[in-house]
């Protein structure tokens, strides 16, 4: 009888090396071509390989090490800062994006701020993070925050760009623009327009216009 295959775990960095110096015993990485050598293996260069993490739409690239998977741009932090925090956040969002700039530690609630609006199983009931759908109130839309376990309720809105809005304001509030993305509403939009320089008055209205046709599209 055949033995069911076994799908191969992500492993620990640090119970396999419990520091830097046991990792370069195997390895030598090589942070600016983002290569990973095998010293055990006459010094051949590691195969990486994209995975998908299970119940997320996250990919990773990964490598084979003595039969054991481990994510590279975990093994690129290590190998750099000497140490591994829980979760390894890249500030760019690409999570496949491995230079050790986009590389930063971050808790557990600042990665979960550090995405856009996540799929699920059910389809979402807003184009906005942060933002629900109330079907049975006089302001349907609903905009909270959940940050340390902590639930900060926005308020109920009218119009679904002005709670994604909304959310966007807390999060600045909160200090934590840096690392998470805002909602695309016409308010953030109009906000951008207005840091540059201001338009003649002559073509004011022509800025107006442009305003009132973008916040009549998202009504539809």
């Amino acid at each position: 009888m055949k033995k069911a295959n076994k799908k191969k775990n992500i492993c620990s960095i640090t119970k396999h090396w419990p520091s830097v110096n046991d990792m370069k015993k195997d390895l030598f990485i090589n942070l600016d071509d983002q290569t990973i050598t095998k010293l055990y293996n006459k010094g051949k260069i590691a195969k990486q390989h994209i995975r998908t993490i299970k119940n997320s739409d996250k990919k990773y690239l990964c490598i084979n090490i003595k039969r054991k998977t481990f994510q590279v741009h975990r093994l690129f932090f290590y190998w750099k800062y000497g140490f591994l925090p829980s979760l390894v956040d890249h500030i760019d969002n690409n999570s496949l994006n491995n230079n050790i700039e986009n590389l930063r530690e971050l808790d557990k609630s600042g990665n979960s701020f550090n995405s856009y609006k996540r799929k699920s199983a059910k389809p979402p009931t807003s184009k906005h993070k942060g933002v629900s759908y109330r079907p049975n109130r006089k302001k349907p839309w609903f905009s909270r925050i959940c940050l340390n376990d902590k639930t900060h309720n926005i308020g109920y809105f009218l119009f679904e760009d002005d709670a994604g809005q909304a959310y966007n304001n807390k999060i600045r509030e909160l200090g934590l623009e840096g690392i998470c993305p805002l909602n695309d509403t016409h308010q953030e939009r109009s906000r951008k327009i207005n840091q540059f320089d201001p338009l003649p008055k002559e073509m004011n209205h022509i800025k107006n216009k442009f305003l009132n046709l973008e916040f009549m599209a998202d009504l539809k």
